[in-house]
């Protein structure tokens, strides 16, 4: 049974920790040395990745942050990242316009505030952190280039002051989220494709061994974008069967937020329709998961010819939207 969290307690610890916070990034490894980025991280880790609860970690970071604000001794770049906390909760919330409008509201103050941050290592650690974060709400809002630039952006800001792992997990979503703009404009061909994205997703491999980003996204975000390339393209690599169980072996360690991933992986993977058409109403999925099992449906010959895309979920969705309707329509055969 999940046990209930005491919010107040993790607002209390943070409060703490980030009002007598004199630490900052490694200047050799952004990613390290910042003891409120790291306790940010490990509250993150607990409540979004193993509770799959994002709105209660927006809410209690956002507590968080009004009262830091009520500090006179509270650094301004401690604020800055408490603010790119409540972003990103709110971002993984259920897409939606009105929170895309206010999400874009709280991005532009964002900008404003890193701008005007002291340059050093703690400035330039939010920059990386926002880029990042601005690419994944950009492509769940269906910007996919938008979102390309700004993960562009952020590689070359993590690389650049000794973030290998950021580096390279940014080159790979810049290329992927340029991969969902193509799959838009008319259907690559599979096997390039998923050759070049291949070989993006081994350095990435190879790269975040042995770091923290190991797990996430060595074994679990890498393998999984490559799963959905090779749906959105009708393409089962010679390495399906490895990414499968790679992702799924990864997906039980990190938590309750990655399950409706894994669900929609095991149900292509056995080719069970009941469990597709299950995760196309489930408006507790993303838009991407839902029109993800719609297409992997048309791929199994589970949907007639003419049949319309479920209302709703197109938003950040488009690319598996659109290959959808090619395939209904027939443009891309049998």
């Amino acid at each position: 049974m999940k046990t209930k969290l005491n919010i107040s307690t993790l607002v209390d610890l943070i409060v703490a920790r980030a009002g007598t916070d004199t630490t900052q990034p490694d200047p050799n490894n952004l990613r390290v040395g910042w003891r409120t980025d790291q306790l940010l991280g490990d509250v993150d880790m607990l409540v979004i990745n193993q509770r799959n609860e994002p709105a209660t970690y927006a809410e209690l970071v956002s507590r968080a942050l009004r009262e830091l604000k009520l500090s006179d001794d509270v650094s301004p770049e401690v604020i800055a990242l408490t603010e790119l906390a409540v972003f990103r909760g709110k971002r993984l919330l259920p897409v939606n316009p009105s929170r895309g409008v206010v999400l874009d509201r709280l991005q532009e103050g964002l900008v404003k505030t890193i701008n005007g941050l002291p340059d050093g290592p703690r400035k330039v650690r939010c920059q990386s952190l926002f880029e990042y974060n601005f690419g994944v709400f950009c492509t769940a809002y269906g910007r996919f280039e938008l979102a390309a630039r700004a993960q562009l952006r952020s590689a070359g800001m993590a690389r650049s002051n000794g973030d290998i792992a950021g580096g390279t997990i940014g080159d790979f979503m810049s290329q992927f989220y340029t991969f969902k703009h193509e799959l838009v404009q008319g259907q690559p061909d599979a096997e390039s494709k998923i050759a070049a994205l291949r070989e993006s997703y081994i350095r990435l491999v190879a790269l975040v061994k042995g770091t923290a980003m190991e797990v996430p996204w060595g074994q679990g975000n890498g393998p999984w974008h490559m799963i959905e390339a090779c749906i959105w393209l009708d393409f089962r690599s010679p390495e399906w069967g490895v990414l499968v169980a790679t992702y799924l072996a990864a997906a039980e360690k990190l938590g309750k937020a990655w399950e409706p991933a894994a669900n929609l992986v095991r149900a292509v993977d056995s080719g069970d329709m009941a469990a597709l058409r299950e995760i196309v109403v489930d408006i507790s999925q993303s838009n991407e998961n839902r029109a993800t099992a719609f297409l992997a449906l048309v791929q199994f010959n589970q949907v007639v010819s003419g049949s319309e895309i479920p209302s709703g979920i197109k938003t950040g969705a488009q690319h598996v939207c659109a290959v959808a309707e090619r395939r209904l329509k027939g443009v891309m055969g049998s």
